[in-house]
């Protein structure tokens, strides 16, 4: 069962990161997102998803910190 969820989330992370990345794309006319970046966010994601934050809340607390998962966390805990 919890490989299963962990699936689920890295498919709708990818779906997420996919998204953000043409928005870059169309924004800054650059296409290029590094897979290091793709891979902090996926990485940073799965584990705050884990821990229990909702989606949209991961989402832009990565991407308010760099994908920085640490610094996002630290958020959380601090804001709650």
């Amino acid at each position: 069962m919890f490989e299963e969820q962990r699936t689920q989330y890295f498919a709708i992370a990818s779906m997420q990161i996919t998204a953000f990345s043409f928005q870059v794309a169309e924004m800054n006319g650059d296409l290029y997102v590094s897979f290091l970046q793709v891979q902090d966010f996926v990485n940073g994601y799965t584990l705050l998803r884990e821990m229990g934050f909702s989606s949209n809340s991961v989402a832009e607390a990565l991407l308010m910190y760099d994908n920085d998962a640490d610094k996002a966390l630290a958020y959380f805990l601090g804001s709650s």
